[in-house]
Parts: structure tokens; sequence; C-alpha cells
């Protein structure tokens, strides 16, 4: 046998050794699992039913809605009907029957052959969650902002009301001076006259 034709066979067997482990470590983890599913597939569908949840909830204020509310809404729509297909995909890539060998093969050989549309799917809803929540921040900083607003024009009006009380105080006080010091110069004629 020619080197070449050695080290072309060597390069087969050994990627056939490194596909042949990964299938029989994905049987292992289905046999081994209690939902019936590779583990990384378990943390996934369950951060997608948790985003599944979350999505639900989101957009329903009082009152009528604002263009970001309805851009949310819509926005958590695509993301739920994503996070769906998500799902019923993971869930064709569970065992049907528990700690069934063959069974736990056919998992593994499926979840190998599907990795990349799962993966696919899982960026696209990341894309989705991540487009929700830059609309969040812009919505929060917004409030923010007005909250921000009518603080100062509540400062600016504090302080235009302090100033017009002092005013008053001041012309108030020099009122009561002036009464008193007219007061003071009647009771003194008065006792002059007497």
């Amino acid at each position: 046998m020619d080197p070449l034709t050695a080290i072309g066979l060597a390069s087969n067997i050994i990627a056939f050794v490194d596909f042949a482990s990964k299938l029989i470590y994905g049987a292992h983890e289905v046999y081994s699992s209690n939902t019936g599913r590779v583990g990384e597939y378990d943390d996934l569908a369950q951060v997608i039913g948790d985003v599944e949840s979350i999505t639900r909830r989101l957009g329903y204020g009082n009152g009528a809605p604002t263009d970001d509310d309805i851009a949310i809404r819509k926005l958590a729509a695509n993301c739920r009907d994503l996070s769906d297909d998500l799902i019923k995909a993971l869930n064709k890539l569970r065992s049907k029957k528990a700690k069934s060998g063959s069974e736990s093969f056919r998992v593994a050989w499926r979840s190998m052959r599907e990795k990349g549309g799962i993966k696919s799917l899982e960026e696209r809803v990341n894309l989705y969650r991540r487009q929700i929540l830059d609309r969040i921040i812009i919505m929060m900083s917004e409030k923010t902002s007005s909250v921000h607003q009518m603080l100062e024009e509540s400062s600016k009006e504090a302080r235009t009301s302090v100033q017009q009380t002092r005013r008053e105080l001041r012309d108030l006080r020099e009122a009561v001076v002036s009464s008193t010091e007219s007061l003071r110069d009647n009771n003194y004629n008065g006792v002059v006259s007497l």
C-alpha cells in the first residue's frame, strides 16, 4: 500500500471512530436521560419553553397600544411560532421507549442529522429574543427620559413656587413691620397727648 493511500485510510478510520464515538455517547446520553433526549436538547427545550411563556405576556398593557406595543406583540408572536416549531423538532428527537437501546441509537442518530436544523431554529429564536429586548430597552429609555423631563418640569415649578412664596412672605413681613410701626407711632402719639 502506498503512503498516500495509507494516510487516506487512516484519516477515514479516525473520522469513522470519531463519528461512532459521538453516536455511542449520544445513545448513552439518551438511554440515561429521564426525558429521552440528548442533554443539550433538554436544556434547550427548557429555555425555549421559558421564552415561549414570557412572550405570551409581552405587549398587553392597559389602554390603547402604542407603536412599540404593537411591534413587541408582532415580534413575540413570531418568536412563539418559531419556538413552537423548535419544540416540535425537539420532541421528534425524543425516545418513545424508555431505556431502549435501539431507540436510544435511533434518537442519537437523528439528533446528529438534525443538529444543523435545530441550531438554525435556535439562532432565529435568539434573534427574535434580542429584537424584543432591544425594543424593551428603547421603550424603557424613552419612559425614563419622559420621567426625567417631568421631574425637571416639576422641579422648575417648585423653584418658581418657592420664589413666589418668598416674595409673598417678604411683602407680608414688610406689611407687618409697617403696621407695627404705625401702631407704635399711634400709641406713642396717643400717650404723649394724654
